[in-house]
C-alpha cells in the first residue's frame, strides 16, 4: 500500500507505473482507465502530473490559450501568467483520448456539471468533442466551447478584475482530492508531497477506491539533511528557531558573517573537482533568489555537494523553497556576496510554512515573465 520512498524522482515514477501501468490503454480501453487517478493534497501537484503524463501520452498534442481581458476591455499580456481560483489554465494542451474534468457547471441537465469527467475525441479550434466517462451519462458525446468567466473577486488574490475565455476543462490524470469526492474509482493513488489539511481530508482520498488493495501512497518525508538538523528534537524546532536576515543585500552584512536564509533555487551547476592547498575537493553552485528579485550563489564544499547536494539539485527541478541554518556569508572586492555551506549548517527543503509557500506562490505568479532575467543576473 505504501510506496518506499527513495527520492521524489524515482518513487513518483513507480506511483505512476502502479496507477498508469500502460497509457496506449486509454484507447482500446478508455472508460477502464478513468477508473484510474493520482490524488494530490494541492493544484500545483496536479498539474505537475498532468504535465509529466501528457508528455508521454501518445498523439499529437493540441495547445489551447486562453484571450484574457480587463474589464475594461483591455488585452494584457501579463494577466496570462495569474491563476486564480475557479478559472481554468491559460495554457491547456489536450491529446486524442486524453482523460479531462469539467470546471463548472455547463449544462447538468445534460450530464455537464462541475467535476464531470470526460475523454476527449474531437479537437477543433474553439471547441472540444468528449465523452463523458462516469455516472448518469456515460458514454454520451458532449460539445464543451470556449466559454468567458471572471474570477471570483472574494478569491482573486491578484485584485485585478479580469475576464478569461477558455475551454472549461483540464486535465485529470491527477486531480485535487477535494474534486474527487463523489468520484468512483477503482484504483487510486495518492501523492503526499505535502501533509493534507485534515483527517477528513485523508480519509476522503483513502476511501475512493472500493478495496485497500487498489489504493497505493506515496509519502514525501520533510527534507531536513545533516548532522546537527537530525540531531533536533523535530522539523517544528528547526523551523521556530530561524533568525532570516531579511536583506542579504544589505551592505551591513560583514564578510564572514553567520546568516540564515528562506530563497528559490532556481538554478543549480553540476559539482566540479578543484585544487585548493595543493588538495582536491569538490564544489557546487546554485542560483537562488527572494522576494527583492536580487540573485545570489549558494555554494556547498566537499562533503556537503554528495549530502546536501543532491537534495539542492533535485529542488532547483520545481524551483522549491530552500530555508537554510548558519550559512557563511563571502563578500568579494566588488561587492558581490555569497553564501556558503558549512559543516554546522542545517536545510530544509520546501517546509510546511506559511512564509515558504507565500515566497512560492510569489514566484510562482512572476516566473513566466521574470525567470529568463533572474537567470541571467
Amino acid at each position: 500500500m505504501i510506496i518506499a520512498y527513495t527520492s521524489i524522482e524515482e518513487s513518483l515514477e513507480v506511483l505512476i507505473a502502479h496507477v498508469y501501468p500502460e497509457m496506449s490503454m486509454f484507447e482500446t480501453a478508455p472508460f477502464e482507465m478513468m477508473k484510474r487517478t493520482i490524488l494530490c493534497s494541492k493544484n500545483e501537484f496536479v498539474d505537475d502530473i498532468n504535465s509529466r503524463l501528457i508528455e508521454r501520452f501518445p498523439g499529437k498534442e493540441i495547445v489551447y490559450t486562453s484571450n484574457d481581458r480587463t474589464k475594461s476591455g483591455k488585452d494584457q499580456g501579463d494577466l496570462n501568467t495569474l491563476e486564480p481560483k475557479g478559472l481554468p489554465q491559460h495554457k491547456l494542451v489536450l491529446k486524442m483520448n486524453s482523460p479531462i474534468i469539467l470546471l463548472r457547471n455547463i449544462n447538468p441537465v445534460e450530464g455537464l456539471c462541475n467535476g464531470t469527467r470526460l475523454i476527449c475525441k474531437t479537437i477543433l479550434t474553439n471547441v472540444v468533442g468528449a465523452v463523458i466517462a462516469t455516472g448518469q451519462f456515460k458514454g454520451k458525446h458532449v460539445w464543451i466551447p470556449k466559454i468567458p468567466l471572471e474570477a471570483n473577486p472574494a478569491e482573486n488574490k491578484y485584485l485585478i478584475p479580469f475576464v478569461r475565455r477558455q475551454i472549461l476543462v483540464r486535465l485529470c490524470f491527477a486531480m485535487t482530492i477535494n474534486k474527487s469526492q463523489g468520484q468512483t474509482l477503482y484504483y487510486v493513488g495518492l501523492y503526499l508531497k505535502q501533509p493534507v489539511f485534515s483527517h477528513g481530508h485523508l480519509y476522503v482520498g483513502l476511501s475512493r477506491a472500493k478495496t485497500g488493495t487498489n489504493v497505493k501512497i506515496l509519502i514525501i518525508p520533510p527534507t531536513c539533511h545533516d548532522p546537527v538538523a537530525q540531531a533536533m528534537p523535530n522539523m517544528k524546532y528547526f523551523l521556530d528557531n530561524l533568525t532570516l536576515l531579511g536583506l542579504i543585500h544589505d551592505s551591513l552584512i560583514n564578510d564572514g558573517q553567520s546568516v540564515d536564509i528562506m530563497h528559490i533555487i532556481i538554478k543549480a551547476e553540476e559539482s566540479r573537482n578543484v585544487n585548493t592547498d595543493n588538495e582536491q575537493t569538490t564544489f557546487q553552485n546554485f542560483k537562488i533568489v527572494d522576494a527583492d528579485k536580487k540573485p545570489i550563489q549558494l555554494t556547498m564544499w566537499g562533503e556537503l555537494t554528495s549530502t546536501i547536494g543532491p537534495y539542492l539539485m533535485e529542488a532547483s527541478r520545481n524551483y522549491e523553497v530552500v530555508v537554510a541554518k548558519r550559512l557563511k556569508v563571502t563578500r568579494s572586492r566588488y561587492g558581490v556576496i555569497t553564501v556558503r555551506g558549512k559543516n554546522s549548517s542545517s536545510f530544509a527543503v520546501d517546509p510546511p510554512i506559511e512564509a515558504a509557500s507565500g515566497l512560492k506562490s510569489w514566484f510562482d505568479s512572476m516566473r513566466e515573465i521574470e525567470l529568463p532575467q533572474l537567470l541571467e543576473d
